[in-house]
């Protein structure tokens, strides 16, 4: 089951990075006529060596993403090849974007399903806890004291305490 999930999400990561890739090459494409197009700016005196520039920095940042997803799809690729049980380097999976839709959701679901989802559970569970520390940091803001006495049920134990001289009655002058 574990294996299953796993092929299954390395899979849609891979047409994930299809349609990234898809998209980048458009991106490229359109960047390159945009640099003809500035290039062609230049020379004729309407644009500044400064846009042309700027142009050629957009088009090759835009060529090193495009190259660093290739690269992240033949890792994805090399994964699913490990987990069918294929070699890597034979394993080829076409490249075909995402065209599908994710299902509609209901709206008319329950929020019961929601509150029985393990998920929501523990953010619900995290946020309960997260509120306490709030409350336990505000009340750090405010000072402690006690308005019990330290001394509540001593008496004194010494007869030459000052307070037994004051409590024992009249004495004698000496």
């Amino acid at each position: 089951m574990l294996i299953t999930s796993e092929l299954a999400g390395d899979f849609f990561s891979l047409r994930q990075l299809d349609t990234q890739i898809s998209l980048l090459s458009r991106t490229v494409d359109a960047l390159t006529k945009g640099l003809d197009l500035v290039n062609s700016r230049y020379h004729g005196g309407v644009a500044s060596g400064l846009d042309v520039a700027q142009e050629e920095t957009l088009l090759y940042t835009t060529r090193t993403q495009l190259t660093l997803l290739n690269q992240q799809r033949k890792q994805f690729e090399d994964a699913i090849a490990v987990l069918v049980g294929k070699s890597a380097p034979d394993f080829h999976v076409a490249p075909r974007e995402l065209a599908e839709q994710p299902p509609a959701l209901n709206a008319g679901l329950p929020s019961d399903l929601l509150e029985r989802r393990p998920d929501i559970a523990e953010a619900e569970r995290e946020m309960a806890v997260a509120n306490a520390q709030i409350g336990v940091a505000k009340a750090a803001y405010y000072p402690s004291f006690n308005l019990l006495p330290t001394a509540v049920g001593r008496l004194p134990t010494s007869p030459n305490s000052p307070m037994c001289k004051a409590h024992s009655g009249p004495s004698a002058p000496t």
